[in-house]
């Protein structure tokens, strides 16, 4: 679509012009110049600095009229210093994000206006010190730089803006003292800032003196930093609504002169080293308190009446690992308002509470329990919370909550860990925004309902750990968002379903460990692209290993980053968050994985992994040499099955191979010299196969164990004490006097062994004419060859050594 946009400077009584780059837009902007009436220009995605007028900066300034620019996604020319020193006289708001700007044209978009009252630069990559260009600024009131690279100190000359009220400096790298920081605004912005923002720089050093402050201020936004020390009081700041000083370092006890600030609304206090009690004390006058974050620190919340009514009404509460228990907080039951709480790692032993939260007349969307000892049955009123996270306390029944008739949908549901025993009841799978399901590690049994095929956007189903029987449900063909789908340790029987591979092909985490599932790897897994983690170990699988393996595309380097759905170990984003903009509430996937023969948890840098595990079923056949294509792989257990041939010799393609185990196999054959380059190789096991010949040397192979190379009757070489042919002996000469028999049979044999090799080197002769003539029998004829060096390599060497000890002794 062509709009012909230089027709717009005829219209001089335009007054407002939003331009979108997604049209086909002229870059010239020479028209904006004759809008005389422009007051507000908004631009979004373009391209200025293709623009044919060189000068943008000045055309836009020439619009007399104008008031507000906007520019989004833009990215800018630089300015022509020598052509653009007079500044407009009109524009009162500047208000530039996510564009490119180059760090030349930063001063003068500064002094742009010298009656500006809004100056806003967010997301937009700005790196090095902040310009100390604000000194003919004196109108404004509000300046938000946040989102960019800035570092070093703050300029002296935000400190002298008279009218200031809003200062956001958020998301930047200002590496200052927080004492240094106060100082350079101790000018007159000192009696007019009301809200500052520091939070995510890395602002050092100890709390200053409060005399330092703005004494009007409002919101103070310290948190994510290095700041350390004791915690201040803050009683003098008697206007203060807002207090974030989380995620940094601060020690000591809260001060029970919080407790004065009747205008605070919002406290945010929580991943610090704060020690000590908090008390009703600290809640005395703050009435309009709305949210209250005491999370992650050593805290203690104990109020001493049970008769004691808050004189707030909490919106939001993070109280986790605050020692609230042992029993239920009684407190709590007052908050009828209460949208979001987390009360886990709490040391509460008691049961929830039956009628609890019926009298609430806002939706609960947020409820975490979790690492308690709450017991009994779960309350059926709880299901309509949004987000339920109950794992790793004592419940035993979930039949009454689950099949309580529901009001809302959730959307995480998590009661891993628990005692829940039974069958799972076939009812409410019609879930249509389950996200999350976590059943792991219960003792429920039976076969899993079919019904929860119905829940169709479900994206992470753990049901591990349990004792459910039957088959895998077909109707979980119908959750094709699966990202995990996780039934360890169960007693599921039957064939891997083709409808796995055919139908959820957004899988990532695959694991189906444990249980009792037989026949072949089904073909259709290869087309699983995405997979990460496939674990169908444990079972009695048998077949060979499809050489299709190499589809898993997400194990290749070469996959395109925009074929990868999202980070699915990653934070899980559930719904928008009022209060704090741009964020959104998370839930954290963890769970454990068999890593080096052990358990270990994960979380968001499960993501990281690339797995194979088909170890401890009945495979056979060879390795595919496919299966070295996959060069992100970072562990790959394929022992205990029946496999045969060689390792293939293309193994060290896998250079990012962390643990390797290929023991208790049949595995013949030279241990490839390409396993010697993989450099990050803490584990191997090689043990328990038919392989001979020298093991290769490298910076890796000769640091393991040896009995990481036992039970191959043919290996030679470090670390094994038995030497090669050409080494010298290793041990000293025993005394074989009771062994003669024995070493003359072994003699016997070499020259038997011997016999045989010079037959086939006449054989050699005969056919060396046909070998000439035929590419292929030549090819396969030396391989074969090459085979027999080995082995007669080995050969010799161990009777060589026998003769020595036989005749030097």
């Amino acid at each position: 679509m062509f709009i012909p946009y230089s027709q717009l400077g005829n219209l001089t009584r335009l007054q407002v012009l939003k331009l979108d780059g997604t049209y086909n837009i002229s870059t010239n902007l020479e028209w904006i110049s004759h809008l005389s009436s422009l007051r507000i220009l908004k631009l979004s995605y373009i391209n200025i600095t293709n623009s044919k007028s060189t000068d943008w900066f000045r055309l836009i300034k020439r619009a007399q009229s104008l008031s507000s620019l906007e520019l989004c996604g833009c990215t800018l020319q630089p300015i022509d210093i020598f052509t653009n020193k007079n500044s407009s006289n009109s524009l009162t708001n500047l208000d530039i994000w996510e564009s490119t700007i180059s760090p030349k044209t930063l001063p003068w978009l500064l002094n742009m206006s010298t009656n500006l009252v809004n100056l806003t630069f967010t997301d937009n990559e700005i790196n090095g010190p902040l310009p100390n260009s604000f000194g003919n600024m004196r109108s404004l009131a509000s300046i938000i730089l946040a989102g960019n690279g800035l570092e070093g100190e703050i300029p002296k000359s935000l400190g002298n803006l008279c009218n200031l009220q809003i200062l956001v400096l958020s998301h930047n790298k200002f590496n200052a003292r927080l004492s240094d920081v106060l100082e350079n605004l101790s000018g007159c912005a000192k009696n007019s800032l009301e809200v500052l923002v520091f939070e995510e720089n890395q602002l050092r050093g100890s709390f200053p003196s409060l005399k330092a402050f703005p004494i009007s201020l409002k919101e103070l936004w310290i948190n994510s930093n290095q700041l350390e020390g004791p915690f201040p009081n803050l009683s003098m700041f008697s206007n203060l609504t807002l207090l974030d000083a989380s995620y940094n370092k601060f020690n000591g006890t809260v001060p029970e002169d919080i407790g004065k600030l009747h205008h605070l609304e919002y406290l945010y206090l929580n991943s610090n080293l704060l020690t000590g009690l908090v008390t009703e004390v600290h809640f005395e006058k703050l009435s309009e308190l709305k949210d209250l974050y005491l999370s992650d620190n050593s805290l203690t919340l104990r109020i001493n009446s049970s008769a004691w009514i808050p004189p707030f009404q909490l919106d939001l509460a993070y109280l986790r690992s605050c020692n609230l228990g042992p029993q239920f907080p009684t407190w709590l039951r007052t908050q009828i308002h209460i949208s979001r709480l987390d009360i886990s790692n709490n040391g509460i032993h008691d049961e929830i509470p039956a009628n609890w939260l019926l009298s609430s007349p806002l939706e609960l969307n947020f409820l975490d329990l979790s690492l308690n000892r709450f017991h009994g049955p779960i309350p059926p009123h709880l299901s309509n919370v949004n987000v339920l996270i109950l794992s790793n306390n004592k419940f035993i029944d979930l039949k009454t909550f689950l099949c309580y008739p529901l009001q809302r949908s959730i959307k995480l549901l998590d009661i891993s860990n628990n005692m829940l025993s039974g069958n799972l009841p076939d009812c409410h799978w019609h879930m249509k925004e389950l996200i999350v399901l976590k059943l792991d590690n219960n003792n429920l049994s039976g076969i899993i309902p079919r019904s929860i095929g119905s829940s169709y956007g479900i994206q992470y189903l753990f049901l591990g750990h349990n004792n459910f029987s039957g088959n895998l449900p077909s109707s979980l063909k119908n959750c094709t968002q699966l990202y995990v789908l996780d039934v360890e340790y169960n007693n599921l029987e039957g064939n891997i379903p083709t409808w796995i591979g055919e139908r959820l092909t957004n899988l990532i985490f695959l694991r189906v460990r444990s249980n009792h599932f037989y026949g072949v790897i089904p073909s259709s897994l290869c087309h699983l692209q995405f997979l990460r983690i496939f674990d169908i170990s444990m079972n009695t699988l048998a077949g060979l290993i499809p050489s299709c393996i190499k589809n898993f595309t997400s194990m290749v380097d070469l996959v395109e980053k925009n074929q990868e759905p999202m980070n699915i170990f990653a934070p899980v984003p559930l719904y928008d968050v009022p209060f704090y903009e741009n964020a959104f509430l998370t839930y954290e996937i963890v769970t454990s994985i068999m890593w080096r023969g052990a358990y270990r948890e994960y979380s968001s840098t499960l993501g990281l992994l690339r797995v194979i595990d088909l170890s401890s079923n009945n495979l056979i056949g060879k390795i595919p040499q496919e299966l070295t294509n996959l060069v992100e792989l970072v562990q790959l257990n394929l022992s205990r099955n029946s496999l045969n041939g060689t390792i293939p010799t293309k193994i060290g393609n896998l250079n990012k191979l962390n643990s390797l185990d290929l023991s208790h196999n049949k595995l013949s054959g030279v241990i490839p010299t390409s396993l010697a380059s993989i450099s990050s190789l803490s584990l191997l096991d090689l043990s328990d196969n038919k392989l001979f010949g020298r093991i290769p040397t490298g910076t890796q192979l000769q640091t393991f164990n040896a009995s990481m190379y036992t039970h191959n009757d043919g290996l030679c070489g470090p670390p094994l004490t038995n030497s090669c042919l050409g080494d010298g002996p290793l041990n000293p000469p025993q005394d074989h006097s009771d062994g003669d028999e024995d070493s003359e049979e072994w003699i016997d044999m070499s020259w038997l062994h011997m016999g045989i090799w010079v037959g086939f080197v006449i054989g050699f002769v005969g056919v060396c004419g046909n070998l000439l003539l035929n590419t292929s029998w030549r090819l396969n004829y030396f391989n074969y060859m090459s085979t027999i060096g080995d082995w007669l390599y080995v050969t010799i060497c161990v009777n060589t050594n026998l003769l020595k000890r036989r005749f030097f002794n």
